[in-house]
């Protein structure tokens, strides 16, 4: 059997795992056409800065009804710091452009961990937070996430501490089990750390 596409990985992970962990509160409310997924299975670093800002002026134009994109790069970034290092690259292209204050840009890797300078201690469940099934980069309308923070029934300042109790109270094994739950993933794919 061949393996899942990766746009169907990314969509069952949303509605598999960041929304029954509730990890982005402005997420339920939208409808599935106001997100974007787009896959990009190009192997070329030098692909990656191109393709995201094409997604980011498709964003950005008055007659997009998406409010967010997820650029699937299946291809790209084995190592989450590779990811990391290529954003650098795309923010700077992004301020070049003067779109700094109308786009906001967050990174998903399946190796994603919160502390670049991990000493590779035991699972930390919280990395689950920005765990996708490929690598990915969200691109959120700035005026939208703030549309969505002013909605937001709660102190969208606290989510973050919010999500990181949740993860860690229910622990590594569990959330890592739900994540390959998700996803249908077999126990032998990389899980970081």
């Amino acid at each position: 059997m061949p393996p899942p596409c990766p746009a169907s990985l990314t969509r069952s992970w949303l509605s598999s795992f960041v929304l029954p962990n509730k990890l982005c509160p402005f997420l339920p409310p939208l409808p599935p056409s106001s997100i974007g997924i787009s896959l990009h299975p190009s192997a070329d670093p030098e692909a990656f800065v191109p393709a995201c800002m094409s997604e980011v002026e498709s964003l950005l134009s008055p007659e997009t009804p998406q409010t967010t994109s997820l650029l699937v790069f299946p291809s790209l970034f084995p190592a989450y710091l590779d990811q990391v290092r290529a954003s650098y690259s795309l923010l700077a292209a992004i301020d070049a452009a003067s779109l700094s204050s109308s786009v906001q840009v967050v990174n998903f890797h399946p190796l994603f961990l919160n502390s670049l300078y991990s000493d590779g201690g035991p699972p930390d469940a919280y990395d689950y937070v920005n765990r996708s099934p490929h690598p990915t980069v969200h691109l959120i309308r700035s005026r939208d996430l703030e549309e969505a923070a002013r909605a937001f029934k709660g102190d969208a300042e606290a989510i973050p501490g919010r999500n990181m109790a949740r993860l860690r109270g229910l622990g590594a094994e569990r959330v890592e089990r739900e994540w390959r739950e998700a996803l249908k993933c077999p126990a032998n794919i990389p899980r970081g750390g």
